[in-house]
């Protein structure tokens, strides 16, 4: 889910779920402030690679917004 949680950050609003997953992703996004996860990930990328692991922001992203991944 951390992986459609990052799709979803950087403009993607079209997804292939298992599912499975359809239920889980869909209740994330259902809570996620999308522009407020495109701020935080935005400096992530436009940073050098390998600067910040930006799979453990996003995690941590998850937990402060009390996002399900």
């Amino acid at each position: 889910m951390a992986l459609a949680l990052a799709l979803v950050t950087i403009g993607y609003r079209s997804l292939s779920l298992s599912p499975s997953a359809v239920g889980p992703v869909k209740a994330m996004l259902l809570d996620l402030n999308a522009r407020k996860a495109s701020a935080l990930i935005q400096p992530l990328i436009d940073s050098p690679a390998g600067s910040l692991p930006i799979r453990e922001r996003l995690k941590a992203f998850a937990t402060e917004e009390g996002l399900q991944l």
